[in-house]
């Protein structure tokens, strides 16, 4: 047997392409049970395989997808089969990380895509999807034009949209977050761009394990925060729960398996006694008339984590594994759903306070459906969900299983809209905004005046959606006839009641209490006409409480060279404007704080990962005299990296059961960066210290001294000077 071993191909790239032309073309005209006589090895970078097993992929692929095109009518069966067989010849070499063909990738969106009942070109899209970012064809790159000029404009733009979203050039690709924000701009142009992108993000899922442990982690966070989020509120729904079982399985391993392992033996108990329950809940619908069926569902583990973290539960129970889906036959006004729900009453008698309506009031993804509970013996209260076939289909398929005049995707410009006016540019702000879209909260004024909110706006919110004059001059609210703060979040179906003032105004702590972007400006506008000793009073009072969390005050901090190294850079030429800003409401006091966190923490970073000197720094301080003193100094100086190097106490200089006390605490060396951080350090350790040791007199700063011994003169003459 003779062998021709070529050089390495990395995933996804074209390597020695005339070769892999040459080999693939003789290949693909064999069968797999060539001769042997030629039996070259390709090496792919999860080892070696076989043109026999190479081949045999792309028959498998060529199969699948000729087997999902015989499900539609012959002009769309060609169109898929066209878009794989250019597929392949634009991969023909490519290999993924873990060493099948890369065509096995795009083949596996088409059957996700086709799982999902998406239509023949958004098929096409998830077939091509790769080819303008990674395909050659004869040596050459695939360029829009061409792909335009064999499938036309709409499905180039598809494959556009989900390929490379914008990158500039193959050196300046954009950030994971403007990545996304270009997805929702193809998604409001055409929705189907973002079923192929979420297709394709899950099987990438799928197969992440061959990836390395920092990009697994990376990868399922973004998803987590973004791509489950948009899954949602499309209500694709399936795909949504493997997408967050996946994120959850790379990024928390130990409690995604156990958790697992609780809700399997669950299911490995009950399973045979639901079914028997099932059996008998569609005799039931039969016997009242209603042609029925029941479909058992199992929850995901990351939805019975979520589902566990709100009732405040370590174990999961049959409520929260099992759901029982009753699906019965559409009717004009849902009448079969209401019958259903009737004839499971007087059967079995729904648990008490667990019958929710969600018909003709849809959930924000469009999902409808009669929520109950009915108790099965042997195992408890299950969880039941009525709707009828229609329902079902939007429960499974979300936003796609209708047609495409009433695909609606208004809450993608709400999205973007918010990101542009806020700046927002990191991946957890992204997901923040995505969620507060994903979830709108329904409700209204006491005259029955409308509106739909994202989910975590405020009564504040309300009030500006109102009038501009009632957001200004609000100083109470009602929710539903009940008192309530103007920072507390809408609840979905309340009536809305502002309590105004005209002597009444508002003040800088509202800025972290508006979500909405006509509230927040509405708000910045009338904070920008304060006088700016008002400005600067407020920014002072709000970095306090910033400050405190670091054992500082706000005046501790803005003098610090911290502080100084920290406005610089954000374009100020005096910390006092930095602090005009923030009283503006203009300059967020969270980003203002993280920002210095940030600062701080990479300086500390670098100076001991560089292993840089320290020396103690020594303060003497009255204290009482009782157990535990020193525990509580030491573990309050340790919740900010202070260590204790020495301490020693002098109970023959005491005054009314009190002892002076002396320790030292490591800093860095007072040079550069150092500097810096050794500067908060001392503050902290002094602040600390008065606050620990009960405040009495003056906290003294003492010289570093080469014996212990040496310091009793010293002390004494300082004492007597308190």
């Amino acid at each position: 047997m003779s062998f021709c071993v070529l050089p390495a191909i990395h995933a996804r790239k074209s390597v020695n392409a005339v070769l892999i032309r040459v080999f693939c073309r003789n290949l693909e005209s064999r069968t797999p049970s060539h001769s042997s006589t030629l039996n070259p090895i390709f090496a792919v970078p999860a080892g070696l395989i076989l043109p026999s097993d190479y081949l045999q992929e792309i028959i498998e692929c060529r199969e699948k997808v000729g087997k999902i095109a015989s499900d539609f009518v012959e002009k769309d069966a060609a169109l898929m089969k066209d878009s794989f067989e250019y597929a392949n010849k634009s991969h023909r070499g490519q290999f993924r990380k873990r060493g099948e063909a890369y065509i096995t990738h795009p083949c596996a969106v088409a059957q996700i895509l086709h799982e999902q009942k998406a239509d023949a070109e958004t098929l096409a899209m998830g077939l091509l999807h790769d080819v303008i970012e990674d395909g050659r064809i004869d040596g050459e790159r695939i360029t829009r034009k061409k792909l335009e000029e064999k499938f036309g404009k709409e499905i180039t733009f598809g494959v556009d949209g989900v390929s490379e979203l914008g990158k500039l050039s193959d050196d300046e690709k954009l950030s994971d977050a403007e990545m996304i924000l270009k997805l929702l701009e193809y998604g409001i142009k055409d929705i189907r761009i973002l079923q192929v992108k979420l297709a394709d993000r899950l099987h990438n899922l799928r197969t992440l394990g061959a990836m390395p442990r920092a990009k697994q982690i990376k990868k399922a966070r973004e998803t987590l925060n973004v791509h489950a989020k948009i899954a949602d509120r499309l209500g694709m729904w399936e795909l949504k729960r493997e997408l967050e079982d996946l994120c959850f399985m790379y990024l928390e391993p130990e409690k995604y398996q156990a958790i697992k392992n609780a809700r399997d033996e669950i299911v490995y108990k009950e399973f045979k006694g639901l079914t028997d329950a099932k059996k008998e809940l569609v005799t039931v619908l039969k016997e009242n008339g209603i042609k029925g069926r029941v479909i058992i569902e199992c929850r995901g583990v990351y939805e019975l984590s979520q589902r566990m973290a709100k009732r405040g539960i370590t174990e999961e129970t049959s409520y929260d594994v099992w759901r029982l889906s009753v699906v019965v036959p559409e009717s004009n006004k849902e009448g079969n759903c209401f019958s259903a729900l009737g004839c499971l009453d007087v059967s079995y008698g729904s648990v008490t306070g667990t019958t929710q309506i969600h018909i003709g009031r849809p959930k924000a993804n469009d999902h409808q459906f009669i929520e109950t509970a009915i108790s099965v013996y042997g195992i408890g209260n299950i969880l039941i969900h009525i709707m009828d076939e229609k329902m079902y289909r939007g429960y499974r398929y979300g936003i796609f299983a209708k047609p495409h005049a009433e695909r609606k995707n208004n809450w993608i410009a709400d999205v973007l809209r918010e990101l542009r006016e806020e700046g927002i540019t990191s991946e957890e702000e992204l997901g923040r905004v995505i969620l507060i879209h994903c979830d709108p909260v329904r409700v209204c004024t006491p005259k029955d005046r409308k509106r739909e909110f994202p989910f975590g706006a405020t009564v504040l919110d309300f009030a500006r959606w109102v009038h501009e004059e009632v957001f200004l001059h609000a100083v109470g609210a009602k929710i539903d006839k009940r008192p309530c703060s103007l920072f507390d979040v809408l609840r979905d179906g309340s009536t809305i009641e502002i309590i105004t003032d005209p002597t009444s105004y508002p003040n800088i702590d509202w800025i972290n209490h508006v979500t909405m972007p006509e509230a927040k400006s509405a708000l910045r506008s009338f904070l920008r006409k304060r006088s700016n000793d008002i400005l600067f009073l407020d920014a002072m009072r709000l970095l306090q409480r910033e400050a405190e969390k670091l054992y500082m005050t706000s005046e501790d901090l803005v003098n610090t060279k911290l502080f100084w190294k920290f406005y610089g850079p954000l374009g100020y030429i005096d910390p006092v404007l930095l602090l005009f800003d923030i009283g503006r409401g203009e300059r967020s006091m969270a980003d203002v704080a993280s920002g210095l966190k940030r600062l701080y923490f990479g300086y500390e970073k670098t100076l001991i990962e560089d292993d840089c000197k320290r020396e103690p720094y020594y303060l003497g301080a009255w204290a009482d005299n009782r157990p535990g003193i020193y525990g509580k100094l030491g573990t309050t100086l340790g919740n900010v990296g202070l260590n204790i190097t020495s301490m020693e106490d002098f109970p023959f200089i005491h005054s009314n059961g009190r002892i002076f006390l002396v320790f030292g605490v490591d800093v860095f060396v007072d040079q550069e960066i150092g500097g810096i951080v050794s500067e908060i350090q001392r503050i902290q350790a002094g602040r600390i210290a008065s606050a620990t040791l009960g405040g009495y007199g003056k906290l003294l700063e003492l010289d570093i001294f080469d014996r212990i011994d040496c310091w009793f003169k010293k002390l004494e003459y300082l004492i007597s000077n308190i």
